[in-house]
């Protein structure tokens, strides 16, 4: 009964047939020309001599087992994928493979200088990821991540990895940053491949300086792979543009927080910059510094009726939005059950058009709404 789930007993996957390479591609029955159409794409993409690379694999894997040593042999298979061509015959890729192994043995792409790379995670919707994020998390031996790097990120590290979050959690328990210094040093000398991981970008708020100059010490090279921001991702989900020839000829990221609790600025001069339209600003960790950040704006005469944005969990599904204005912000904050994180935008707001694609629903005569991303 072809295509008749209530009458079948079991499925049969569409198959894509490169033999000893085997992919099977099912539904469970719900969708058959789905698998139909996801074979297609995959038969145009994988060489009709893929599997030559196998078979050759498995006739080398007692001789990689004997000449390499655990890191090596990952970056040789590695490379024996992604850099020899299957078109060759099995001796032309067996020539090429032992090549490489000697390579190898005698300290050819094999870094002995320990190396860390910081690399963004972006605000967490996987699809937001670099590809150069993807290829390292692909790559990496061991990872070390913090608490807001989403679990949906974290799937695309290596199943092999050492995945071990060192994450801060305000008025919580907390690594120290001391700890996870000494963890990214002991860890890079083993001469494995490590990864600090960070939610949106390794350079914005996250303790970027503090862990290079910890590395630096040690004699420890690091590499940075940038990602996309919270704050520019949320106003890109907003339709919204952080500066408008005409309208503002700045940007401003700051945060509620730092070493000393709330954080503490010029706020005369941002008063009058924002009352006059001069910037814009994004706000990281604000959500318990909010009454403060108010309290100070306004008593240097920030407009009340200023226009206020705040994304919470921005990209991913319990995505939330609140837009207020300035004198109702906290309390806003509270009626909504806002705890973060999130990103305060002064002086920003959704565009109207993507007001209606996000269900934004107004709560009261100050225009103020709440939406959550289901």
């Amino acid at each position: 009964m072809i295509d008749n789930l209530e009458l079948s007993h079991f499925t049969t996957p569409a198959l894509v047939d490169r033999a000893p390479v085997i992919v099977a591609i099912g539904t469970e029955g719900t969708a058959p020309v789905l698998a139909r159409h996801i074979k297609k794409h995959l038969e145009e993409w994988l060489p009709s001599s893929i599997g030559r690379l196998a078979v050759v694999a498995n006739s080398l894997r007692s001789y990689v087992a004997e000449r390499l040593s655990p890191p090596q042999r990952r970056r040789f298979w590695s490379h024996y994928i992604t850099k020899i061509s299957p078109d060759a015959n099995n001796a032309t890729i067996t020539s090429s493979a032992q090549q490489m192994i000697t390579e190898l043995e005698n300290g050819g792409a094999t870094p002995n200088t320990p190396k860390v790379w910081f690399v963004g995670a972006g605000p967490g919707d996987p699809d937001l990821l670099t590809m150069q994020a993807r290829r390292l998390l692909h790559d990496a031996d061991v990872i070390l991540h913090d608490r807001l790097v989403s679990p949906q990120v974290l799937e695309l590290c290596r199943r092999e990895a050492e995945v071990i979050e060192v994450g801060k959690t305000g008025y919580g328990t907390s690594w120290k940053q001391s700890d996870i210094n000494d963890l990214l040093v002991a860890r890079a000398k083993t001469s494995q491949t490590v990864i600090r991981l960070k939610s949106g970008d390794a350079g914005i708020y996250g303790r970027l300086d503090e862990e290079i100059n910890a590395l630096s010490q040690h004699g420890i090279i690091f590499e940075v792979a940038p990602g996309l921001t919270s704050a520019s991702a949320g106003a890109a989900i907003m339709g919204a543009s952080l500066t408008r020839r005409g309208r503002n000829a700045g940007y401003r990221v700051i945060t509620g927080h730092d070493v000393n609790g709330f954080a503490d600025y010029d706020w005369r001069e941002m008063a009058k910059g924002l009352s006059e339209e001069q910037f814009t600003a994004s706000i990281y960790m604000s959500v318990r510094a909010a009454s403060y950040l108010v309290g100070r704006l306004l008593m240097h005469g920030a407009p009340a009726d200023l226009t206020v944005c705040l994304a919470e969990n921005i990209s991913r599904q319990n995505e939330k939005w609140l837009v207020s204005n300035l004198a109702q912000l906290p309390e806003d904050i509270a009626s909504a059950h806002i705890t973060g994180p999130a990103v305060i935008y002064l002086g920003l707001a959704p565009h109207e058009v993507r007001q209606a694609s996000l269900n934004i629903h107004q709560k009261s005569s100050e225009a103020r709404y709440v939406t959550e991303q289901a």
